[in-house]
């Protein structure tokens, strides 16, 4: 549709096996004197849908369809970005919290008993398996913490709330980083379809299904609409500390859409740079707990040539 065809010329190129009976009702209630702006979020992708319903409520068709197509895409290529970065980091972490587990109560309670049976004090073994144990707690309870935590924050009730609280003590930590990349993406996609600011904001704050693009978005109109300078509005709300240096500059630049670009691809490398310190810190743990389990399993296979040299 970008490149001239109406509506009926681009299902038609777009027609497939799969989807041919979905655009076959389409046509039938477009030849029924039905306008597809009403009908169309039925028989768009779930991916699409609750961005589409919402920008239609503001947006003309095209553009409605349009401005969906292009933040789908974006948040396809940033959450690929952010499982690549993330995966094996958790995993390791859950592995190594698993193997703790099991070496502490399986094996190391068999070992235990055979440095017993040969009447060996064991102070080295036993400060050795104290630290095991003690790594082993304090992961399983950190990670079962961070997880009903997280549990808690995506209930959308709850996300507002719980965003406000982490902008306040940690105002550079991943969340607000992210909360704060969503935002510009939906706000530069907006500005991309020369969508002017107010109904740029009216927009975001209907995303009900983006609590946090929402509420910043809300954040901002209110001030607006309280007379404050854009400026100042941007400075007094809930985000990233970069952002608002980004969009002070911006607000002074010719290029408005230059600038949030630019704050996006910084983000995104600090996002990773902070996700690969994370994987280094878990492999440190990790390391070091398979290395202390490596060393008490060698005293233990030791101890008899240990005690054979010394008859």
């Amino acid at each position: 549709m970008n490149n001239g065809f109406t509506l009926s010329d681009a299902m038609h190129i777009a027609e497939e096996k799969r989807n041919s009976q979905c655009l076959q009702l389409i046509k039938e209630r477009l030849q029924n004197g039905e306008r597809v702006a009403e009908f169309f979020a039925m028989y768009c992708p779930l991916s699409l849908k609750p961005y589409f319903s919402g920008f239609i409520q503001y947006l003309p068709f095209h553009q409605s369809l349009q401005l969906s197509i292009a933040v789908v895409n974006d948040q396809k290529k940033q959450k690929d970005i952010y499982r690549k970065g993330l995966i094996y980091p958790c995993m390791m972490l859950v592995l190594t919290i698993a193997g703790a587990m099991i070496f502490n109560m399986v094996i190391l309670p068999s070992l235990n008993g055979l440095m017993i049976s040969f009447h060996t004090a064991g102070t080295d073994f036993e400060f050795l398996q104290m630290i095991i144990q003690i790594i082993a707690a304090v992961l399983a309870v950190g990670s079962a913490a961070a997880f009903i935590l997280y549990l808690y924050l995506v209930q959308k009730k709850n996300m507002v709330r719980g965003y406000c609280a982490m902008q306040k003590l940690f105002p550079d930590s991943i969340w607000i980083q992210k909360a704060s990349q969503d935002f510009v993406r939906f706000f530069l996609e907006c500005i991309r379809m020369d969508i002017k600011t107010k109904q740029s904001m009216e927009i975001l704050k209907g995303m009900t299904y983006k609590p946090l693009v929402a509420f910043i978005a809300s954040e901002i109109d209110s001030s607006l609409m309280d007379g404050e300078r854009m400026e100042a509005a941007v400075n007094s709300i809930y985000i990233d500390t970069s952002l608002k240096r980004f969009f002070k500059i911006a607000l002074y630049s010719s290029d408005m859409e230059k600038m949030l670009e630019g704050y996006l691809e910084m983000s995104s490398y600090r996002l990773l740079k902070q996700s690969r310190i994370f994987t280094k810190a878990v492999q440190a743990v990790s390391y070091c707990s398979i290395g202390l389990i490596l060393i008490v399993i060698y005293q233990a296979l030791m101890l008899p040539m240990t005690m054979l040299s010394q008859m």
